[in-house]
């Protein structure tokens, strides 16, 4: 952590009598004091998050989504824009967790498919008599980054329009 100076009060009798730079002094340390924190508290973020792999998270990710959302199967793809590919990267299939070494044949050409009409960012919804689907476009800054794809309502209804929000969006960084 760095020193931070802080000048040594002045005392003046010209200073208010709210306290003036007694006053000033005192929330100018406790001010360098919070921001210390804060920046160690940061530094403390960064490491913890360039430490966590992505693959041990996602089981989680793949049960709190499935169970909130009230799907049976729950899907979570990464679009690979260079090869025009969705790339599934975690599934929940009733409480069967299938990570992405199980999940290799489950890739999706992106041109021709449904995943192909997310450039705009909107879900799509794509009931059958067999199937209830809802492909939700995940957007960070404009940039599509990947699909969720949710599976048959757990109380068995079609999806409705409002089922699917207009976009997900992660946080912008």
């Amino acid at each position: 952590a760095a020193m931070t100076y802080l000048p040594k009060p002045v005392s003046d009798s010209r200073a208010p009598e709210s306290g003036g730079y007694d006053a000033l002094y005192k929330s100018y340390a406790h001010l360098s004091k919070e921001v210390e924190n804060l920046s160690t508290i940061r530094e403390i973020a960064l490491a913890i998050g360039a430490s966590i792999e992505l693959s041990e998270i996602l089981p989680t990710i793949a049960t709190v989504i499935q169970g909130a959302l009230g799907v049976r199967k729950f899907t979570l793809y990464e679009w690979d824009k260079r090869s025009a590919v969705a790339k599934p990267l975690v599934a929940q299939h009733g409480r069967d967790l299938i990570t992405m070494d199980r999940l290799v044949e489950d890739m999706i050409e992106v041109e021709g498919s449904t995943f192909g009409v997310f450039t705009g960012g909107a879900p799509v919804i794509a009931n059958s008599e067999y199937e209830c689907d809802v492909y939700i476009p995940l957007i960070s800054k404009a940039d599509t980054l990947g699909v969720m794809h949710l599976q048959d309502r757990a109380d068995g209804a079609p999806f409705a329009q409002e089922d699917a929000p207009p976009s997900t969006r992660p946080s912008a960084e």
